[in-house]
């Protein structure tokens, strides 16, 4: 039976349809999900509250021969993490680390522009990034809300260095935005316009 699913903290199309059987193109192009996905253009980038029209799963019946071994392959499994690894704005490059998911720990190397790609399932909703013996980041997937919400904007910039914590006041995020419009060469309004908005996404990755 179909349903509408309330959209919790770290939760993301991929994750929802991955939890009720479904590719996320599935779940996200339906045309009940069509309002939503005009307001929030990316898939991976939902609000706590947002709702998500889940249909209904259709069964398959198979004719199979019982004397032969059969494989079937899930679509859309896995998804990819992906993040860059910066020092100063230079890239971490060819850097050694580890991911750790549930206990379980998988090497790895950044490349030459300091990126990180790592299949992961799309319910998976923490990792743990370990470089080195004295660094550790504990990361929570899907939980990075849309760039036209204020989180949103918070979060990037944080991420990027420019602020501490999650938690600022609108002058603290006003400086944060001016130190990244210096940065760029942009004006230095403290506001972000649709010029430091695109250049906000793209240095960040999403």
């Amino acid at each position: 039976m179909s349903k509408q699913h309330k959209v919790s903290p770290g939760d993301c199309i991929a994750s929802i349809a991955f939890a009720n059987g479904f590719a996320p193109d599935t779940v996200w192009d339906h045309e009940a999900n069509r309002a939503l996905k005009e307001k929030r253009k990316d898939l991976h980038q939902l609000v706590a509250g947002d709702q998500v029209h889940v249909p209904d799963l259709r069964q398959r019946v198979l004719k199979l021969a019982t004397d032969r071994i059969h494989t079937f392959r899930r679509r859309a499994v896995p998804e990819t993490l992906k993040m860059r690894l910066l020092d100063e704005n230079e890239p971490r490059k060819h850097l050694d680390y580890f991911i750790e998911i549930a206990g379980v720990r998988t090497a790895g190397r950044t490349d030459g522009d300091g990126w990180i790609e790592h299949r992961l399932s799309p319910g998976v909703k923490e990792v743990t990034l370990l470089i080195g013996e004295h660094e550790q980041l504990d990361l929570e997937v899907g939980a990075l809300p849309p760039l036209d919400q204020e989180s949103g904007i918070v979060a990037r910039l944080r991420n990027l260095g420019y602020l501490d914590s999650e938690e600022v006041n609108p002058h603290q995020l006003r400086n944060a935005i001016a130190d990244f419009q210096k940065d760029n060469k942009f004006d230095t309004t403290g506001l972000l316009d649709d010029q430091s908005r695109e250049k906000l996404a793209a240095q960040h990755g999403s």
